[in-house]
């Protein structure tokens, strides 16, 4: 269901771009997806496809970067990938590792036509 509200804020942030571009359609939109924000994609993308439909970017094609996760341990400080937010550090077996990548949700270009 937070995939809906997601896709709303999407579209905000668009037709806000849109708008200070003086665009009137848009017809392709790239989003980074982190894969340790909690994001259905599969919901996101159906979502998205409802959320659109009468806009701007009704026609956009719709692109999900995904981001993986990574982390930073804070004892040993090395840089680690990430399956999940509760990971422990590979090198030291820390479970103190602070997320620094994959927990976000970014509009990251969007195309005109």
């Amino acid at each position: 269901m937070h995939e809906y509200f997601m896709a709303e804020s999407v579209l905000r942030i668009v037709e806000e771009s849109a708008r200070a571009h003086g665009l009137n359609r848009v017809t392709g939109i790239a989003i980074e997806v982190g894969e340790l924000a909690g994001v259905d994609r599969e919901a996101l993308q159906l979502a998205l496809h409802v959320v659109l439909a009468g806009s701007i970017a009704q026609e956009a094609c719709v692109t999900l970067l995904v981001v993986p996760g990574r982390g930073r341990c804070t004892r040993c400080g090395r840089v680690v990938a990430l399956a999940t937010r509760y990971d422990v550090c590979p090198a030291c077996g820390h479970p103190g590792v602070a997320v620094t990548r994959g927990s976000e949700l970014t509009v990251v270009e969007m195309e005109a036509g």
